[in-house]
């Protein structure tokens, strides 16, 4: 299982787009946790609609906090094997999950990235460079991600197993910064992964 994880604030005319996308993964041994972040529009209103649809949609209202407190609530309710992290203005492809749960029964990585796009109002850009699918050290994960290069520290692409999380309480999301905790995070899931990381050459994840 897949525990998706999904921040929600005064986002409701894109909120929908992004939790359909989310409803019609392939994948479908999902975990939605929605997290509505003080909305005072009607975010938190969709979100109970998914959620008395679809019963792997799970709503949590909480009083409005940064995006890392409401990443933070969302992984201590996750109970999936793998958490992604996706924003409510990002939409993921439809077959992006189930693509790097195929991809990992081979590789069984810690930690699974893949390339991304970024909507503009003119064009979809590919923001990500390509590269084949491959292991990738920790050390070099980390520079790569330190560089933005061929690793970005956007969490929606990404894959991570929910060990990581559970066996160091450290690694969370820093609620004293507004900026940049999701590089730290992601730096942090690098470098405990106990197996290498992927990349892979597919452009799997929208935003």
């Amino acid at each position: 299982m897949i525990s998706v994880i999904v921040t929600v604030q005064n986002i409701e005319k894109l909120l929908p787009k992004c939790l359909h996308n989310i409803k019609g993964q392939t994948y479908r041994n999902l975990q939605v946790i929605l997290i509505d972040n003080g909305s005072s529009d009607k975010s938190g209103e969709i979100c109970d609609k998914f959620a008395k649809l679809d019963a792997r949609f799970h709503v949590i209202h909480i009083e409005r906090g940064n995006l890392s407190v409401a990443r933070n609530i969302g992984l201590s309710y996750a109970q999936g094997e793998y958490v992604c992290f996706v924003n409510s203005v990002d939409w993921i492809d439809a077959e992006m999950l189930e693509y790097l749960i195929t991809i990992n029964a081979k590789f069984n990585a810690d930690t699974i990235t893949c390339r991304y796009y970024e909507d503009t109002i003119e064009e979809l850009l590919i923001v990500s460079d390509p590269i084949e699918t491959q292991f990738m050290s920790k050390k070099e994960a980390i520079q790569l991600c330190l560089a933005q290069t061929r690793i970005h520290s956007f969490l929606c692409n990404k894959l991570f197993k929910l060990k990581i999380f559970n066996s160091n309480p450290t690694i969370r999301f820093d609620e004293e910064i507004d900026h940049y905790e999701d590089l730290l995070v992601a730096m942090h899931c690098f470098f405990k992964s106990l197996i290498c990381q992927i990349k892979l050459d597919r452009t799997s994840s929208l935003m």
